[in-house]
């Protein structure tokens, strides 16, 4: 649908409808009252119109004066007359400006192809535009024209072609659609939508032209965001060939920032590729690698060599099977003793049968063979698992025969036991020992649980919770669980008195108030601790309820443990506590309440997934009341189609205080939108800065 230069308006009827709907949908948006039915009787009326008066042209198409064209739709679609001036002001917009900038575009690519000495329908031999592009401008002007469709090439005939007029349409209502009134930068945003779309062995066959549409497509600051991961490392790994390291570093940037948020995408990104990018430009940290390890584990194989001491930080973070992976890699390398003891420490203990063929010349006799009881240990628990889970009898005869390993191992070791004290590496494999014999209890017969000797090793613990969740997991016995949950409950409570009694002296004041507004269990306890003014009291406020909100993505879970655990604790200041990923749900209070209830929460939460800040927040807004919200989250905004910012402004709208505690790594520009709106944000740098900070909320609301 275009406008002639004789003013008239040329359409079919596919393109009418398009456009009708287009513009009632504006005019609504202004405050016309529309519905469908106006859209059909203009179309109606229009094409009733036309065939009275013969404004019908060959192939179905209609062309009519555009005042006319304007007088019908007024007639139908503006019925009072204050509608009026507002549906020209938008058909003015819809049809003249358009047609203007339709106008102004075809004159452009008619200019650039001028300067190239070229027409409409031409071929022309990929020799000759070799020569062709060696001036600068008739550069910039081809590769406008070839960004745009307008030239194309067919490799197999070895030529150029130029598009035929007829076929321009299409490009110029790309242009006209999006309001890109610059041909570069209409040219730029066509490339980027066809570069999404075309296959990996295209970009290979034209690198430089691919490059040289990136680099300007940066340069004129358009998002490449849409772009799929393996396009933007292809294009990075080109830059760096091709000695474009600012181009190459720009994309890695990009695809670390991907790793981060969604280290899923890992999966579908060649390793070796990866490694090399973001090896080149100093991208790869601690966290990166955990993220690549987690969904790509065989990457460990380009790691291993120049990033040996950060796998060894990353092993707590991984998973299981990658884990194995690693630790099996890393005991095929030489390792000193340091660096197994590091191993041991950092790795699950059911990832410990990789440590079979460790290598190292500083051990002595005692460590290697308790390395090896452990290994194999470690496998006796999988054979035994699978066993059961499968009702293989194989897999017990298997398991049999490797316990019996173990126990000679064992008999042996306790031949070789020096006088002299334990070792710290021996001290360390006996406690992995320890659990492993604890995960067995619950998958086989006959071999009692060892849970009272694991509580009295590590105590009371966050170690001794994250233990006991390792034996929840493994457990396919009822009974094993319940008796795992009982335990966790013992340890869940005496956290929640370490808790409590680690902000007794939170907020003291000197004051002559009555007796009736102190504080009795605070001051009990300053009384038993010699404190030299016991006396805690309280001033009396209006009630303020305590919304809690907490991100349970993969990031936040020692965060969010803990959290959940300080809420529990003081659950006369939480009036909800919310967890959300990308959905919301809320805790009801008899769980918060009930140790064993919340064991078996916190158990069976799974942490991972995306993040939906922006619906946690609308959740909090819809509560209605005096309220002090907390949020615990790194800030980052994961699922698209939601925007955080408008939500946020509600939530710290309705709120009496508005309170963010984040991690070191965290949305800056989010954090910094939230404080412009009066929240508070406090980075906190570890977990122990985490429950200080939080615990003292809860304490003086």
């Amino acid at each position: 649908m275009r406008l002639t230069a004789k003013n008239e308006i040329l359409f079919k009827e596919e393109e009418l409808v398009d456009f009708l709907i287009k513009l009632c949908k504006e005019l609504r948006n202004k405050g016309t009252p529309l519905s469908i039915s106006e859209v059909e009787n203009a179309i109606k009326i229009l094409k009733t119109y036309c065939s009275l008066t013969g404004y019908i042209k060959e192939k179905e198409q209609y062309i009519v004066p555009f005042n006319d064209f304007k007088e019908v739709l007024k007639a139908v679609l503006a019925k009072r007359v204050n509608y009026e001036s507002v549906f020209e002001e938008v058909l003015n917009n819809f049809v003249l400006k358009k047609a203007s900038l339709r106008y102004k575009i075809v004159r452009d690519i008619e200019f650039n192809l001028k300067e190239l000495r070229l027409h409409y329908g031409d071929r022309i031999p990929i020799a000759k535009v070799k020569v062709l592009v060696k001036n600068p401008s008739k550069k910039q002007a081809f590769y406008t024209l070839w960004k745009l469709g307008v030239i194309k090439k067919d490799s197999r005939k070895g030529v150029f072609e130029i598009a035929r007029k007829e076929k321009i349409n299409s490009i110029v209502s790309k242009c006209v659609e999006h309001n890109l009134k610059d041909l570069n930068k209409a040219a730029n945003y066509i490339m980027l939508k066809n570069i999404q779309k075309c296959p990996l062995r295209r970009i290979k066959d034209e690198k430089d032209f691919y490059l040289d549409s990136i680099e300007d497509i940066i340069r004129n600051k358009l998002s490449i965001e849409d772009l799929p991961s393996t396009k933007i490392l292809e294009l990075s790994l080109y830059a760096f060939e091709k000695k474009r390291r600012n181009v190459s570093k720009f994309l890695a940037k990009i695809l670390a920032h991907r790793i981060l948020k969604t280290p899923l995408e890992v999966k579908s990104l060649d390793s070796s590729k990866l490694i090399k990018v973001l090896k080149e430009h100093g991208l790869l940290d601690s966290q990166i690698i955990g993220s690549i390890l987690n969904y790509n584990p065989k990457a460990v194989n380009e790691l291993i060599k120049d990033y040996k001491n950060t796998l060894l930080e990353t092993l707590p973070s991984l998973r299981l099977e990658s884990q194995r992976l690693v630790v099996s890699k890393l005991s095929k390398s030489p390792l000193n003793k340091n660096e197994i003891h590091k191993i041991i420490s950092n790795t699950n203990p059911r990832a410990l049968s990789s440590l079979k063929k460790i290598k190292c010349n500083n051990l002595n006799v005692s460590e290697r063979i308790l390395i090896k009881a452990a290994s194999k240990l470690a496998k006796v628990f999988e054979y035994y698992r699978k066993a059961f889970l499968e009702n293989n009898k194989g897999y017990y005869d298997m398991a049999n025969s490797v316990l019996e390993e173990y126990h000679n191992l064992m008999k042996q070791y306790s031949s070789t036991i020096p006088a002299h004290k334990m070792s710290e590496l021996e001290k360390t494999i006996t406690e992995k020992i320890d659990v492993l014999n604890a995960l067995l209890a619950s998958v086989s017969f006959g071999i009692p649980s060892n849970l009272p000797y694991i509580l009295k090793i590590y105590g009371a613990s966050f170690q001794t919770l994250h233990l006991l969740k390792e034996v929840y997991e493994a457990s396919v016995d009822d009974e094993v669980k319940k008796n795992v949950l009982h335990a966790a409950s013992m340890v869940v409570q005496r956290l929640k008195t370490k808790y409590r009694s680690y902000i007794t002296t939170a907020k003291r004041k000197k004051t002559k108030r009555k007796t009736a507004s102190m504080v009795i269990r605070d001051s009990i306890y300053n009384v038993l601790r010699f404190e030299e003014k016991p006396i805690v009291y309280q001033e009396r406020k209006k009630e303020v309820k305590i919304i809690l909100l907490v991100d349970v993505s993969g990031s936040m879970r020692e965060f969010a443990e803990h959290a959940i655990l300080i809420a529990s604790t003081f659950t006369k200041s939480v009036s909800d506590l919310i967890v959300f990923r990308e959905y919301v749900v809320k805790v009801p209070n008899r769980i918060l309440k009930n140790p064993i209830l919340l064991v078996e929460f916190l158990f069976n939460l799974k942490f991972g997934g995306w993040t939906n800040i922006a619906l946690a927040l609308s959740e909090v807004s819809r509560r209605k009341g005096r309220k002090v919200v907390v949020m615990i989250s790194d800030l980052k905004q994961t699922v698209k189609g939601y925007n955080p910012l408008d939500e946020a402004k509600y939530a710290v709208k309705g709120s009496t205080e508005f309170i963010v505690l984040t991690p070191p790594l965290h949305d800056e520009v989010f954090a910094n939108e939230l404080k412009t709106l009066g929240a508070k944000v406090y980075a906190v740098n570890n977990v122990e800065d985490f429950v200080r900070k939080l615990a003292y909320i809860f304490r003086s609301s």
